[in-house]
């Protein structure tokens, strides 16, 4: 994921300088907040897994915050990706 990440906001710079890091920003940062949060608590309890336990607590949020960002990219993401085409 950030691998790709990087080859679009490198290949939106290239083809639109300012305005492509507005775009890819604009495009990618609403939900990846919420998609980076669900996956930290995945990998945290993976990392410490002898220690500490997956419980429901977790599975729920994981589950929330990956719903939230999936709600994000269909909403927020092309009300965004309008607003920064009109104002450039």
């Amino acid at each position: 994921t950030g691998f790709l990440c990087g080859m679009i906001f490198t290949s939106a710079t290239l083809r639109l300088g300012v305005k492509g890091i507005a775009l890819s920003l604009a495009a990618l940062m609403p939900q990846g907040l919420f998609y980076a949060a669900g996956y930290a608590v995945l990998l945290l309890a993976l990392y410490y897994y002898p220690k500490i336990n997956w419980n429901f607590q977790k599975t729920i949020a994981v589950f929330l915050a990956i719903c939230i960002g999936v709600a994000l990219e269909c909403y927020m993401s092309p009300v965004l990706v309008k607003i920064i085409l009109k104002v450039f």
